[in-house]
């Protein structure tokens, strides 16, 4: 979920780019984003928390997902 469906307060285009970044990291991370087994935890990570990379990922993927999964819509890639 992206922040802004979190938060309830609307979302634009900009949502299917944060959904393709979620689908890229967890398929090569393993994992969804900022995950957690508690889910409170998760979303409130989700809105407020940076992203964290294993030190395996590359440079340019990384900076990849950090535009797809910014959490101000105005700004994501796209």
């Amino acid at each position: 979920m992206s922040p802004e469906m979190l938060l309830q307060s609307g979302h634009t285009l900009t949502i299917d780019f944060y959904s393709l970044g979620a689908l890229l990291y967890e398929m090569v991370i393993g994992l969804p984003p900022h995950y957690s087994t508690n889910r409170d935890e998760m979303y409130h990570n989700i809105i407020n928390s940076p992203l964290s990379f294993p030190p395996t990922i590359s440079r340019e993927f990384k900076d990849l997902l950090m535009k797809l999964l910014e959490k101000n819509p105005n700004k994501r890639l796209g």
